[in-house]
């Protein structure tokens, strides 16, 4: 549980006590997401893993086993009754790789995890008149070499806010092999060995519930992404 019981308080009120239904729940943010709002709230968890699906039921969640890279596979969630009174969208991966070099038929899998799937739960959440929360990541609001296709995705998601989305930007996720995978001189990665733009998953899912609540970005990702440039030029 979240230690200011203030939030999920707030939580609350903002958005109802109604069913909250999370994307990416067996990722590192989404599972740690759903660990900290299953005791206040009846929480649906999709995900891919069912080993981390099985650990959710077992703290009270309703599951759903799904892959988003598949196309049109929120076309699953449609059928949900009643349907929450808020989806937040933490899913969605890291891809630290040459454009150039990213197999052909990769490409449509990761953008319908990344992009295409969040604008069909905009527009299921829009059908049935309900919140939505997108995580973003302020990792990929600026292009850096060699995740160009995850920036690109990630700069989508920021425009979903013109369908009433509330795109919120956390630190980086310092225990999520996309970070360790960086190269050590890459700008972010300098700039993750700083507390104010990194943090533990955990840490992270406490601080997407303060940024739902009070709509407070952690880090001005502008002043991150002039940060990068500079941090991936000096020695």
């Amino acid at each position: 549980m979240i230690d200011n019981r203030s939030y999920v308080d707030q939580l609350k009120a903002k958005f109802g006590s109604g069913p909250i239904l999370i994307t990416g729940a067996t990722g590192s943010v989404g599972f740690e997401l759903v660990r900290h709002l299953c005791k206040d709230f009846k929480i649906i968890a999709v995900g891919r893993d069912l080993d981390k699906l099985a650990q959710l039921r077992e703290l009270g969640a309703e599951t759903i086993p799904l892959d988003l890279s598949q196309q049109d596979a929120v076309s699953a969630l449609q059928s949900i009754q009643p349907f929450p009174n808020l989806v937040i969208a933490a899913h969605g991966s890291g891809l630290m790789q040459n454009f150039s070099e990213i197999p052909f038929t990769r490409i449509s899998p990761y953008m319908n995890a990344n992009l295409t799937s969040f604008i069909h739960l905009a527009h299921l959440s829009a059908q049935h008149d309900c919140k939505m929360i997108a995580v973003g990541s302020v990792i990929g609001y600026t292009c850096n070499k060699n995740y160009e296709l995850y920036h690109i995705s990630k700069q989508a998601v920021q425009a979903l806010k013109k369908l009433k989305v509330q795109v919120i930007n956390p630190p980086t996720i310092r225990d999520s092999g996309f970070f360790k995978e960086m190269p050590k001189r890459s700008g972010f990665r300098k700039l993750g060995a700083f507390k104010m733009f990194s943090a533990s998953s955990k840490q992270i899912a406490e601080e997407i519930v303060k940024m739902a609540v009070n709509g407070k970005k952690v880090v001005n990702v502008g002043l991150v992404g002039k940060l990068a440039r500079i941090a991936s030029i000096l020695q």
